[in-house]
């Protein structure tokens, strides 16, 4: 019966998509005149980084069927949620009902989307930006490499964010939200050659400068981390905290979700700033994903089960749920 349901959804959806474009050019919008990581936050290949883990460790969318829901009501304690997305095809117009369908189902009231190879003038970009934004849903760009942190001007980061500038002036007014950036020094060639402290100096120097160049565009600044920077890289955490509006938070170690993460919500409390916790959800295998790193098999109800045990735990308004990422979510929700 779900899945019944389920293609009457994406027929609604499809429905819904053509309706937002009638909306957008009936009031007269206008058409607009990289090395980003491909996989994200996943990838935690480098042996060190694998050790040091286990050693140590209300913008709703509306829903568009009425009467009986097809989807429960994931969100009983109305927390924040967003959605990771790094296919450059997921903005495509003919994909694009596949992440309106996550989004109703999972209530998400943010999208994290890569943007690479994207031009400001991008047709399918500019639907998608415009599409959210009647739909109350924010939009960040999602950029980053491992391979950033070999420069402590900051230059990476600061291209990127001439980007994020360049897309906004075509999208339009409050279309773009800010900037996630994912760099993740340990998984770079100089990281396992031992110049670890040497990077980390390198990516908060560069993240400084990032961090007030995005403020002066206007936009907010979201930092993805592991779960180990406070227990081995202390300093580093603090510093790369002071560098954005929030941290998100790795926490793919499933067993260990509470003390993962505990450290990084209580100095967001104390600092008064968002915090995201990041669930996983690649097939067992993927990037050697084991079990005990994603919810790929367990799937959504037991996520989001765990990460509502985890907010009544916290009991901190700030802190968000993030999936990672759209991609397996896709047939997941089949599923569901």
């Amino acid at each position: 019966m779900k899945k019944i349901w389920f293609v009457v959804m994406l027929i609604m959806l499809g429905l819904l998509v053509a309706a937002m474009h009638i909306y957008i050019f009936d009031n007269g919008s206008e058409q607009p005149a990289n090395n980003n990581a491909s996989t994200g936050p996943a990838d935690f290949d480098d042996e060190s980084v694998e050790k040091t883990v286990d050693e140590s460790d209300t913008g709703y969318v509306p829903g568009i069927v009425s009467g009986d829901e097809v989807f429960q009501n994931i969100n009983e304690e109305g927390y924040q949620k967003g959605l990771f997305s790094w296919e450059n095809n997921a903005y495509d117009s003919e994909n694009r009902s596949d992440m309106y369908l996550a989004i109703h189902s999972l209530e998400i009231n943010e999208v994290y989307q890569d943007f690479n190879g994207a031009e400001p003038n991008d047709e399918d970009a500019l639907d998608l930006a415009r599409e959210l934004k009647i739909m109350d849903v924010d939009l960040y760009l999602l950029t980053g490499h491992s391979e950033w942190a070999y420069e402590a001007d900051g230059a990476p980061m600061l291209d990127e964010i001439e980007r994020a500038a360049a897309f906004r002036d075509a999208w339009g007014e409050n279309t773009l939200k800010g900037i996630v950036f994912d760099i993740e020094p340990y998984g770079s060639q100089r990281w396992k050659q031992g110049e670890k402290t040497v990077l980390m100096e390198n990516y908060v120097s560069g993240m400084k400068v990032a961090y007030q160049a995005a403020k002066s565009e206007g936009f907010r600044v979201i930092l993805c981390i592991p779960t180990w920077y406070d227990k081995h890289y202390n300093e580093y955490f603090v510093r790369l905290s002071d560098c954005c509006d929030e941290i998100s938070v790795m926490n793919y170690v499933r067993e260990d979700e509470y003390v993962n993460m505990v450290d990084e919500v209580e100095y967001a409390r104390k600092m008064d700033m968002g915090v995201t916790c990041i669930l996983e959800f690649q097939e067992v295998g993927k990037h050697e994903l084991a079990e005990e790193h994603t919810y790929y098999i367990d799937g959504i109800d037991a996520a989001v089960t765990s990460f509502n045990n985890l907010y009544r735990e916290f009991n901190y308004p700030r802190l968000k749920l993030a999936f990672h990422y759209l991609k397996p979510l896709k047939q997941l929700l089949l599923d569901w």
